[in-house]
């Protein structure tokens, strides 16, 4: 059966049909025996039977004629009326003699000879004595011949070969019923025979087409639902087609099909969950894949290239970290801001790196973002690589396919330059506003005629080195003022 199944469907149908066709040459053959059989028994029954009926027919009758005659003989006075019956009589035993020779011929069951022997003998006894009675008739001494035809020894074998003949037709009546019988019997028998042979032909014909239509039919049918449910997108297909044949190597194909199918949703899920979790830097390896399948592939790791160079392309820090606050991603603004590889970064901690005033505390915008389930924004100092800082940043959370929460993407803006201005303008403001007080009450002193009115000019940094430098000149021309004052 197994070999069977995994025949090609060209062969599979061609022994079918090969095995249908020796079993309908064998019912034909069966049946044209059976009917020659039959026919040769019918041919026998009539050249043994019928026809030896038939001429036991003839036997009989010129047998019986034969003893009509002779007693015409014996009845005859005249010449011509006796010679005219002996020519008849001779007509009776000659036909009787041709008879006898074609039964000889045709008879062949033995008890059927052995009768026919048996009449044969008893023939040759009562012929003598047949022609000493016509002796006599033709003498004319036809009380003499009537007496002989009456005695006992010519009446008895003429009886005895009326019996013999009795036998004989009784015998191959026999035979000839018994023929008929086993004729009957035979053709009957034939009849059966065929019937049976010919249902068995149908049935074996019938259960051979069932088993080649199922060998083709339902693999291809598994092949079918398969590519429904592909076209679906379940792609959790088992088709366990074994079989060799052309649907075999079709299901073959197509489980292959399946399975790089499959593997490009695997692929994919994992771009995707690498992606949602941070991991940038994975990618599928398009070289697994052929064809169109190697394309497809290799535009999706395109596709997360760009989307992972315009992230790297924004100048300013941007990474992904997940809830123990270990970086999944760091762009390259970031790395470069650490003097780390993007690589390095992964894995280790955001507040070993950053070192802000609000790692590790409550106030962490990221820690808030997936504390409080939305986005959060804060400043404070960083202490990066050595360096002093001030930020603002954005923490947003990160959700998977589940919608729950697995980490936070964070946005970090240096807002150094602009505090630092803010903190030099504010210095400024106020050495300024302390001098023009000062200023002010050395006017107010000289207003009043007290010419004890210096001004005392408040050490500078660089910050402030040109407001010095201005109220250092002030102070000093209100000196000169008040100097030249005290001269008149």
């Amino acid at each position: 059966m197994r070999l069977f199944q995994n025949m090609k469907i060209a062969p599979k149908l061609i022994i079918a049909f090969l095995i249908v066709a020796v079993i309908a040459g064998v019912i034909g053959l069966l049946g044209i025996s059976n009917i020659t059989a039959i026919n040769k028994n019918n041919t026998d029954m009539y050249n043994g039977i019928t026809r030896s009926l038939n001429d036991m027919v003839t036997l009989s009758g010129m047998w019986q004629r034969s003893r009509l005659v002779m007693r015409d003989v014996i009845l005859k006075n005249d010449e011509t009326s006796i010679n005219k019956e002996l020519e008849s009589l001779k007509e009776k035993f000659v036909n009787v003699e041709k008879a006898y020779i074609l039964l000889d011929e045709r008879v062949a069951d033995p008890q059927a000879r052995a009768l026919l022997d048996d009449f044969k003998k008893k023939y040759d006894i009562y012929l003598p004595l047949k022609d000493q009675v016509v002796t006599l008739a033709t003498q004319n001494k036809d009380s003499d011949a009537e007496a002989l035809m009456q005695s006992d020894a010519v009446d008895g074998a003429a009886g005895n070969v009326t019996d013999s003949i009795t036998a004989l037709s009784t015998k191959l009546d026999e035979l000839g019923s018994q023929t008929e019988q086993h004729n009957n019997t035979a053709a009957s028998t034939a009849t059966w025979i065929m019937w049976i042979l010919i249902s068995m032909g149908v049935i074996i014909s019938i259960g051979l087409g069932l088993i080649v239509s199922m060998s083709i039919s339902k693999p291809i049918r598994k092949v079918v639902d398969a590519a429904e449910k592909l076209a679906a997108g379940d792609t959790e297909i088992s088709l366990n087609i074994d079989s060799r044949d052309e649907v075999g190597i079709l299901a073959s194909a197509f489980s292959k099909v399946i399975g790089v199918l499959k593997d490009m949703v695997s692929n994919t899920e994992l771009l995707s969950e690498s992606a949602v979790k941070g991991d940038l830097h994975i990618r599928v390896d398009a070289g697994k894949f052929q064809g169109d399948f190697k394309k497809l592939v290799g535009g999706m790791n395109n596709t997360l290239d760009t989307l992972v160079g315009h992230i790297d392309s924004i100048p300013a820090p941007v990474m992904i970290v997940d809830t123990d606050m270990s970086i999944r991603y760091m762009n390259k603004s970031g790395a470069a801001l650490l003097s780390k590889k993007q690589s390095e970064l992964v894995g280790q901690k955001c507040y070993d790196n950053f070192k802000t005033g609000d790692c590790m505390s409550q106030n962490c915008a990221c820690a808030r973002a997936m504390r409080e389930k939305t986005t959060v924004q804060s400043e404070t100092y960083a202490r990066p690589n050595g360096k002093n800082l001030d930020i603002s940043y954005i923490g947003v959370p990160v959700r998977d396919a589940g919608n729950n929460i697995i980490g936070a993407l964070e946005v970090v803006t240096d807002l150094t330059a602009i505090k630092t201005a803010q903190r030099t303008a504010e210095k400024q403001a106020e050495y300024q506003a302390a001098h023009v007080e000062k200023l002010v009450v050395s006017l107010e002193r000289l207003a009043k005629g007290n010419l004890d009115c210096s001004m005392e000019v408040s050490p500078a940094d660089s910050d402030t080195r040109e407001l010095f430098d201005l109220y250092s000149k002030i102070s000093s021309n209100l000196l000169t003022s008040v100097g030249a004052i005290k001269g008149y």
